[in-house]
């Protein structure tokens, strides 16, 4: 019960203090493809890691629940790493701060 409280009010503090930023990103036909790609490989590997690791354990068959365990991280890392656009990684009243980006599009923006 202890923990549950603790979670809640976690949430709860982590929820008052976010910060939130809108940014409008275009992105080119090749990256746009990557992106699609990323999330189609992240989506069947987790779902085909979870289907595995339950096939395996109705199978009783440790192997195949293993390797559901690695598919299933596989596309999780997969589309943390091929699927993401940008990052903020600095938030202000006025001003954000991103990484993920190439330096074609830093040029494009407004100087500060």
């Amino acid at each position: 019960m202890l923990l549950l409280c603790n979670i809640l009010v976690l949430l709860i503090v982590v929820l008052i203090v976010r910060k939130k930023a809108v940014l409008h990103i275009g992105l080119c036909e090749a990256h746009r493809k990557q992106r699609t790609l990323g999330i189609l490989i992240c989506t069947l590997g987790t779902l085909g890691g979870i289907a595995m690791i339950i096939g395996g354990g109705i199978a009783e068959s440790w192997w195949i629940a293993l390797a559901g365990a690695a598919v299933f991280l596989f596309g999780i890392i997969w589309g943390i790493v091929k699927a993401r656009t940008i990052a903020a990684t600095k938030i202000d009243k006025e001003v954000v701060w991103v990484s993920g980006v190439g330096p074609a599009f830093l040029n494009e923006l407004p100087e500060r």
